[in-house]
Formats: C-alpha cells, sequence, structure tokens
C-alpha cells in the first residue's frame, strides 16, 4: 500500500494526465475508498493546488488553473521525451534559443540521478541540424495561435517568395507545422478565399478587436497545406506518373514530396517542385515508388547526373579494407 505522500504524488499526476476524474475512478486507480480520495484532495488544496470538485454520484474532480505554475510531474519516459523535444523545437522556431536552453537546464538538474546516463548518452550521439532559411518568430506564432483561438481578425504585412510585400486582414483559423515550417490558414478578406502564409514571412502580425463567425474549410487543414505547398510556384517543377491507384498511393506517398491526383483507374499523377535541383532530387527519393516522366524540362541531363552520383557508389562493389 502506498504511503500518504506517494499517494498524494500518484494523485497528482492522475489528475494532470486527464481533464475529469470521477471520485469512483480515482479510488480504483489507487485503491483506496472514495473517503480517503476526499481527504487527499484537501490536502492538495491546503498545498496550493485549485481543484474543482462536481457534485453527483461519487463525484468528480478536475485541476483547474491557478495563480502560479504548479509543479508537474512526469514520468521517466516523458522527461526524456521532453528534452528530446525541446531540441528539436529550438529548430522550428526563431527566437527560443535561450528560453529553451535555460529550461533544459533546469530539468537536468531536477532528473533523478537513474535517468542521467540515458540523457548524457542522447546529447552526446543526437544532434539537429540547422533549418535552412528564416524560421517562425515565437512572439509572432503565439499572437496568430492567439487569434486562431479566439477568433480575432487579424492584421498583417506578407511577403511572398519574390518579396513582394502586401497588407492582409485575415480570420485565422489555424496553424499547422510542415516539416520544419510553420503556415497559417486564414480567410482572406480581401480576396475572399482561403490562403496559406507562410508564418516566417508574416511581419507586424496585429491581433484586432472585431471577433468573427469561422467559416468552414473545404477540406482537412493537412490536405490544403499539402496542396498549397505542391501548387506554390518552384524553380524546378515535374510532373510525374505512378502506375498505381489514388488509394494505394495517397497514405504511403508523402504529402510534402507534391500534389497527388488520379489520373485514370491504374495510376496517378504527382506534381513535383522545389527551389533547387537537389531538393527535388530529394523529394523523388522520397516518393516510394516506381514513377515514369511526364514532363521533359531542359534540365533533366543535370537531374540525372546528380541522380547517377548517388546511385553509382551504392551499385558499385563494396571496397573491403585489408588489415
Amino acid at each position: 500500500m502506498l504511503t500518504t505522500s506517494s499517494r498524494l504524488l500518484r494523485l497528482l499526476t492522475l489528475l494532470q494526465g486527464r481533464r475529469d476524474w470521477s471520485g469512483r475512478g480515482l479510488s480504483e486507480a489507487l485503491s483506496v475508498d472514495v473517503r480517503t480520495i476526499r481527504r487527499d484532495i484537501d490536502r492538495l488544496r491546503e498545498l496550493g493546488y485549485r481543484i474543482d470538485a462536481s457534485a453527483g454520484q461519487g463525484g468528480g474532480y478536475r485541476l483547474g488553473a491557478g495563480p502560479n505554475l504548479p509543479p508537474v510531474l512526469l514520468s521517466d519516459s516523458e522527461a526524456v521525451t521532453v528534452m528530446l523535444a525541446l531540441r528539436a523545437a529550438a529548430n522550428s522556431m526563431a527566437g527560443m534559443d535561450a528560453s529553451i536552453a535555460s529550461l533544459i537546464a533546469k530539468l537536468e538538474n531536477l532528473l533523478p540521478t537513474r535517468l542521467q546516463p540515458q540523457l548524457r548518452a542522447v546529447n552526446a550521439v543526437a544532434h539537429v541540424l540547422p533549418a535552412p532559411g528564416a524560421l517562425a518568430e515565437i512572439e509572432a506564432l503565439a499572437l496568430i495561435a492567439t487569434a486562431c483561438r479566439d477568433r480575432r481578425r487579424l492584421r498583417m504585412r506578407y511577403s511572398d517568395r519574390q518579396q513582394r510585400e502586401t497588407r492582409r486582414e485575415v480570420e485565422p483559423l489555424q496553424l499547422i507545422l510542415a516539416g520544419r515550417r510553420w503556415y497559417l490558414i486564414a480567410w482572406d478578406r480581401r480576396r475572399e478565399d482561403w490562403r496559406s502564409f507562410r508564418i516566417d514571412r508574416i511581419s507586424e502580425p496585429e491581433l484586432l478587436p472585431t471577433q468573427f463567425e469561422p467559416r468552414m474549410l473545404p477540406e482537412p487543414p493537412a490536405a490544403f497545406i499539402a496542396k498549397a505547398m505542391a501548387s506554390a510556384p518552384s524553380r524546378y517543377s515535374l510532373r510525374l506518373r505512378l502506375a498505381a491507384r489514388y488509394d494505394d498511393l495517397v497514405d504511403s506517398v508523402p504529402g510534402w514530396c507534391g500534389l497527388l491526383e488520379p489520373l485514370d483507374d491504374e495510376s496517378c499523377t504527382l506534381r513535383v517542385g522545389a527551389e533547387t535541383l537537389p531538393g527535388l532530387a530529394t523529394a523523388l527519393l522520397f516518393i516510394g515508388h516506381e514513377f515514369e516522366l511526364i514532363d521533359d524540362p531542359p534540365w533533366r541531363a543535370e537531374l540525372e547526373a546528380l541522380l547517377a552520383n548517388v546511385a553509382r557508389p551504392i551499385a558499385a562493389p563494396a571496397r573491403r579494407d585489408h588489415a
């Protein structure tokens, strides 16, 4: 049987892990009676935790938001996961280096001794490659997320890929992280249509007091962004034919590779684009299915040579070093 202090910690972990708990559910999870649960809830309240209770058979409990941030209890695997996620997050947003470094240092000091070897091992061999190009600023991302949540109009400046800047007023719907880039899906009031915006190209975002009733996006957000990315003008683009049915390919071809569309009952087209030939070659390697070119671009020989540089050493017999 758990001691009172251990039981309180376990109770707090349960309340943090799920929004609502019945008194009976907590008593079964901790193998104690409902009366003990009530006493333990009172003890947690005395320690400063806000725990809301609801009436009814068995009662219900929810950990509420208080004026201060309460301690968060993590399992061993959750603690290591948080550390790894923080390192990865730093590579998808700008302006977070100092905050993430400070948070990682605090967590490292709090981790149990038994987890230190695991963390040191991960830190020694795991590295996150820097993302190419600009990253979204955390301040802009937080403000835009607030606009999405509160259904408030957003005014901003937006630069397209040719660095042409326009003033926009939008009704923001959702943020999407695709690869290492953040995108906003929003209704553009001037153009009266749905648009996608790269967050790193947004400047001077302003939260307006006007609220709006959300419109219905005609397709799932992830599909909308995938189509927007694939249809965006690219310096290098190709149309491919894949000899398989759309239903057999849609879940296996990565959405960021390009726009997949059914051609007939037995084949599909895939439109792939990139700003560089190495980027285009990378997309082709990730398709994971045989394909043939529909287009015959003037830089086809350059692409063939680039892919041959990869295929040639792989096809050659491995060289064995002799002692």
